[in-house]
């Protein structure tokens, strides 16, 4: 990405004169809280002609890009040393639409702190699966025994969801987990009231 900034400041590009007016704003990653899903941007590039305008386009999502990377990392530092917590968007493509796949993979030492001896991982999922929304997926081991809930917004998904679940819970069992529970659930989870869906910074004359 760095590369791809520069070579575009080699050919005058300006991410400032890019029209980003149809452009959305993701949320701020965290690592507070439930996963929410990344909606699909426009294609702004498609709709551009002018090679001047397609190039600041492009600057201005590479700029984009590198400040989420940025904010990310900065989201992987736990301020708690016993809870290991790392955040992943990972853009994926399937036929002809992109999505991004967001991941969330945490380890809790505070069970062995208190003498439990069991490690506690936890592994969350969450990407947008366009016109029938989202799809949220929460994997938590403790030891051996597992717990898995998966949610959707769309009803159509859950009844899918659920038709197979025996399915994955022989499957684990098979692996030789303790199967605690396979849940499907219609809505997404609750998001962190506590984290503002805005903005990482809103400059205004």
């Amino acid at each position: 990405m760095l590369t791809l900034q520069r070579a575009l400041q080699t050919y005058g590009a300006k991410p400032s004169s890019a029209h980003s007016d149809v452009a959305g704003h993701a949320p701020v990653p965290t690592a507070r809280g439930p996963l929410t899903t990344l909606p699909s941007a426009p294609a702004t590039l498609a709709v551009l002609d002018e090679p001047s305008q397609q190039l600041n386009e492009l600057a201005r999502q590479t700029d984009g890009a590198l400040a989420r990377l940025t904010t990310v990392q900065i989201s992987n530092s736990a301020p708690d040393p016993a809870v290991q917590s790392m955040l992943i968007d990972l853009p994926v493509r399937h036929e002809d639409r992109a999505a991004m796949l967001r991941l969330k993979i945490e380890k809790d030492g505070s069970r062995r702190r208190d003498g439990d001896g069991a490690e506690s991982w936890t592994v969350e999922a969450a990407v947008d699966l366009g016109a029938i929304g989202g799809l949220h997926a929460k994997v938590t081991l403790i030891g051996k025994r597992v717990g898995v809930q998966l949610r959707a917004e769309s009803p159509a998904v859950v009844a899918a969801l659920s038709q197979r679940s025996d399915e994955l819970e022989a499957m684990l069992a098979e692996s030789g987990l303790e199967v605690d529970r396979v849940v499907c659930l219609h809505g997404m989870p609750a998001g962190d009231t506590g984290v503002r869906p805005a903005r990482l910074l809103d400059v205004r004359a």
